[in-house]
Formats: structure tokens, sequence, C-alpha cells
């Protein structure tokens, strides 16, 4: 479960990224298999460049763009739960 205090980290290990046109394409290294992330999931994998909580990610995209708090957590909240599904990121606490 997401909380606004879990922290995410980057799965540099098993994942080459590379951005291209706003957007970020990654290769899973294990498979070879490629990912593609939009505008905004591409500004999330980058804040996670350094391990980060739920809340920053959302603050800082509320900073970027204008949505609504309660939008933003719920979309944060599906991008992140994807990411961790396929093992790109995983929560540290």
């Amino acid at each position: 479960m997401i909380t606004p205090e879990s922290e995410f980290q980057r799965n540099d290990t098993d994942f080459l990224s590379a951005e291209v046109d706003n957007e970020t394409v990654l290769m899973h290294l294990k498979d070879s298999g490629y990912l593609g992330l939009n505008d905004v999931a591409t500004v999330i994998w980058q804040l996670l460049q350094q391990p980060k909580s739920f809340k920053v990610i959302v603050e800082a995209l509320l900073q970027k763009y204008e949505v609504e708090a309660a939008q933003c957590e719920e979309e944060v909240r599906a991008v992140l739960g994807r990411m961790v599904r396929l093992a790109m990121l995983k929560i540290t606490n």
C-alpha cells in the first residue's frame, strides 16, 4: 500500500533509460523488453534519481502542473504502483 510516507527508489540495476522527445524509454536489461513513459511519468522518473517519498513527488508535480491535489495524488499513486509492479521501482520503507 502506498502512503504519503512511502519512499521509492529506481531500479537502475535492471533498467537502462534514455530520454527521447520529452519522454523516457526504458530497456529491461534481463529480458530486453522496452517500456515508454509519457511526459508526467518521465518527470516522476527524473525526480527519483534519488529516493523520494510519495508526498515529495506529489508536491513537486503540483508545483509543475495545474492539477487538483486529489487528482494528482490518485494519478501518481497509480503510476508508482505500476512502476513497482513492473520492478522499475522499489519501496524502501
